[in-house]
């Protein structure tokens, strides 16, 4: 029920469950489902608590899952360098560890350093995906990054197979716009 309220961007009735854990031990799904909801609701103090909470029981310490929904809070809150502490405490990552942290070094306008990342992430093998690439592309738009934000675009395509959708569009007219290129910003919407 939580998952389901929090994913339909329900905070409110997802948050009254929070109230029936007193007393009760969730499982690290449910964690993840909470950590989702304190991103989304900006409540980072809830975050925080449950992140304690990860790091003293020993049963969570290989779940990717929870992990994964702590350095996407993070990122989410606008906490970067939290968000890359626990990234780089993490024994495993995998794709959406990787856009988590790409996409909150994008919204706080690092741009360079979210590219460095997708790059770490290529060179081993881990293959982005088309989130990951809505989380370059916005990032390279936060930051006037035109020439590279042209070069991950055709890169997704002609190297990972990954067709453009809207939301790629949408980076890549972002990108044009801020950056006075208003003809390629109409170019690409026409096209």
């Amino acid at each position: 029920m939580l998952s389901g309220y929090t994913h339909m961007d329900q905070s409110e009735e997802a948050s009254l469950f929070q109230e029936m854990f007193f007393g009760v031990e969730p499982n690290y799904v449910t964690i993840a489902s909470i950590l989702l909801l304190c991103a989304r609701v900006a409540n980072l103090q809830h975050g925080k608590e449950f992140h304690c909470y990860n790091t003293r029981r020993k049963v969570f310490e290989d779940r990717l899952l929870l992990w994964n929904a702590l350095v996407d809070m993070y990122a989410r809150s606008g906490k970067v360098l939290a968000a890359k502490r626990v990234f780089d405490l993490m024994r495993k990552r995998d794709v959406v560890t990787y856009t988590s942290l790409i996409a909150g070094y994008g919204m706080q306008g690092e741009g360079q350093t979210a590219i460095k990342l997708v790059k770490d992430m290529i060179n081993l093998q881990i293959k982005p995906d088309h989130v990951t690439m809505v989380a370059v592309l916005s990032a390279c738009s936060h930051c006037g990054l035109v020439i590279e934000g042209q070069v991950w675009f055709e890169k997704m395509q002609s190297f990972y197979d990954i067709i453009p959708c809207l939301d790629h569009f949408s980076c890549m007219v972002d990108l044009y716009g801020h950056a006075g290129f208003f003809n390629k910003a109409k170019e690409t919407i026409t096209n």
